[in-house]
């Protein structure tokens, strides 16, 4: 441990509150109050303060609830994470804020659109009062009022294969929630020549399917055929979006990112984890 972080953890250990006690396991807590202050009086990020905290098993009060399942070992690595969601819609809005509620460390959001009214009925950061506002906008705002320690950054911008690899460039994980298929091509390139696993997820009406594509596995042209002969949307253009299934699809897309984040083997490589709610079922399709 260097100087600096001596005198972080110093200020971390006067701060940091007595023992507390979740599912038989003990701990000592630190405030969200107490890592702003922290930060603020040592002109450093509170990503850096949680971080030394959590190396030294000072648990963020924010993640006291992360930590029975994710311990602190684990959080840090989230820390030092960053995951690129693509589409702040419907599922990258649900899937932004359990990110950053999970603790990844850096968020960045790439989004050209603004909300309209038809989004009200699904995208979490969608309401009466931000219509006609940009989506990444928004979601900026919200996401560093849910954690002000992490990292968010906004794109307001429509990925193309001009600028996917600038976009993407420098991230452990992307995260597909586009709505067109043609764009899901440009972004499956884009990631496959930068050596990073794309997380992708669908949903039209009660039903859903998500899968993890990695450099050199079968991807999209199997599921939607090639890319000029794809049609621009999905079936969600005449079974529409409901929340529930999207809030289900984002869940199931921020596990499997969780888990490749903290190195386990991925649960839906090389297939499809197909959802319907009307029947209840959940199958596993192999891509081949």
């Amino acid at each position: 441990m260097n100087k600096d972080e001596q005198v972080i953890l110093t200020a971390v250990q006067a701060h940091c509150e007595g023992a507390r006690r979740l599912n038989g396991v003990r701990y000592q807590s630190l405030s969200v109050a107490s890592v702003k202050r922290i930060a603020a009086d040592l002109n450093e990020t509170g990503k850096r303060v949680e971080r030394i905290a959590l190396e030294n098993e000072i648990i963020p009060a924010r993640y006291s609830r992360n930590i029975t399942s994710i311990g602190p070992t684990d959080q840090v690595q989230l820390l030092g994470s960053t995951v690129t969601v693509v589409g702040i819609g419907g599922l990258g809005g649900w899937l932004s804020e359990m990110l950053a509620r999970v603790g990844v460390g850096t968020l960045r959001l790439i989004d050209g659109d603004q909300f309209e009214e038809s989004n009200l009925n699904r995208q979490l950061f969608s309401d009466e009062g931000h219509l006609a506002l940009g989506k990444t906008d928004v979601a900026v705002e919200r996401l560093t009022n849910v954690n002000s320690s992490i990292t968010v950054d906004g794109r307001s911008v429509v990925l193309t294969e001009e600028n996917g690899p600038a976009l993407l460039s420098g991230c452990d994980v992307i995260a597909d929630c586009l709505d067109s298929i043609r764009t899901r091509f440009v972004l499956e390139s884009a990631a496959g020549v930068l050596g990073v696993p794309l997380v992708t997820a669908a949903v039209a009406g009660r039903s859903g399917q998500m899968g993890t594509i990695l450099p050199g596995d079968p991807g999209f042209s199997v599921i939607y055929g090639q890319p000029a002969e794809a049609p621009e949307r999905g079936e969600e253009s005449e079974l529409g979006n409901l929340p529930f299934t999207v809030a289900l699809l984002a869940s199931l897309q921020c596990a499997e990112i969780v888990r490749i984040l903290l190195g386990k083997p991925e649960l839906y490589r090389g297939g499809l984890l197909y959802v319907d709610l009307e029947d209840g079922t959940f199958e596993h399709l192999d891509l081949g």
